[in-house]
């Protein structure tokens, strides 16, 4: 499995390089914009994108098209956002507090999730911290993906799976499509990932507007009417007004698929 770490805006802070250890780091590669193309000068692997991709959406859609260019071939990949500050790990499988991981810890996420893939999950990922503590299992099937994205090139490239349909929430979308397509994921919940937040400068953040992600959330409803819930929001990064956010049924996506095979 190739790992891409795509980033904006944060060259002096690349938190998420920090965090892997070296072994993963080798087989890791920076996707930077043209625009900073001179500033990772330090990093073995860096993958300018061309001039004019400037957002996140069409950044991912362009590794799924090139990837195995760049990854020597490898149908698996994994895509992470740059803010990435560490890892956590549950020392026993369903209690609920996380440590800092150990390389040894970290390697093992890794390996987990490709060797889903290797066994026919055409999708999967490890949990955000911010979800973490409130499951006990150390695997979800079915759920939401983000922040590291896990995906089997052969499948997504056969179904053309697309991450640039929607301004943002990508990762919804991409993982809306593939379930509602028949292939499940898995989420390692006996890990996770500890990131910055989505105020931090840098990425999205750069572009990102209430207007913007009242629209995109709009037209995620539209793209999976059946699985996807409208609501109004008015905290975090945006608790000064309010904006349209959604609500998900990951495992009705799934199920549905099911029905449609019955």
């Amino acid at each position: 499995m190739h790992l891409f770490i795509h980033t904006y805006g944060r060259p002096e802070k690349m938190a998420t390089w920090n965090a892997l250890t070296p072994s993963l780091q080798k087989k890791t590669t920076l996707v930077v914009q043209y625009r900073e193309r001179d500033l990772y000068p330090d990093y073995p692997s860096v993958w300018v994108l061309p001039e004019n991709i400037k957002r996140l959406s069409p950044t991912r859609q362009h590794i799924l098209d090139e990837a195995q260019d760049i990854a020597k071939s490898s149908r698996y990949i994994c895509m992470m956002d740059d803010d990435i500050l560490s890892f956590g790990w549950r020392e026993y499988p369903h209690a609920i507090k996380l440590s800092v991981a150990t390389s040894t810890q970290i390697n093992r996420m890794f390996a987990q999730c490709e060797r889903w893939m290797q066994q026919g999950i055409a999708h999967c990922g490890i949990s955000p911290r911010g979800r973490n503590h409130t499951v006990a299992e150390s695997v979800v099937h079915n759920a939401r993906l983000c922040q590291l994205l896990c995906y089997d090139l052969n499948v997504v490239h056969e179904h053309d799976f697309r991450m640039d349909r929607v301004t943002l929430m990508q990762d919804f979308d991409m993982t809306l499509q593939m379930l509602r397509a028949g292939y499940e994921n898995r989420v390692l919940f006996r890990g996770c990932t500890n990131t910055r937040g989505s105020g931090g400068l840098g990425g999205c953040n750069t572009y990102r507007t209430p207007d913007m992600q009242s629209a995109t959330a709009k037209k995620l409803q539209r793209l999976h009417p059946k699985f996807v819930k409208l609501r109004d929001k008015q905290s975090g990064q945006y608790k000064d007004q309010m904006i349209t956010d959604v609500t998900v049924q990951w495992k009705k996506a799934y199920a549905s698929s099911q029905e449609e095979v019955k």
